[in-house]
């Protein structure tokens, strides 16, 4: 299986520390472009309660998106806003 297939299915699968350690390989390796970043900053905001980590990997995901790709940008800069927002209110 592809790392991406395979932490797709842990996180399926509700694994979501393996999903994400296999994330983390995919992004340490410059494998996948935006997607491990998106997924990783999902799973940080939205299982893992770790709002400042997934903004971290949202922005950085910014950084590999096509930059003709107006409606990526857009859902990615949406994602950073709302998890801004959100730790906004964790202070």
């Amino acid at each position: 299986l592809s790392r991406m297939t395979l932490a797709d299915s842990y996180r399926r699968e509700k694994r979501y520390q393996d999903a994400a350690k296999v994330y983390e390989l995919m992004i340490d390796a410059g494998q996948g472009g935006s997607y491990p970043l998106i997924a990783l900053a999902k799973l940080c905001e939205h299982r893992l309660s770790d709002a400042p980590r997934a903004l971290a990997l949202t922005r950085k995901a910014m950084l590999y998106l096509d930059p003709y790709d107006e409606q990526a940008f857009q859902e990615v800069q949406k994602r950073a806003l709302r998890l801004m927002k959100k730790i906004g209110r964790m202070i």
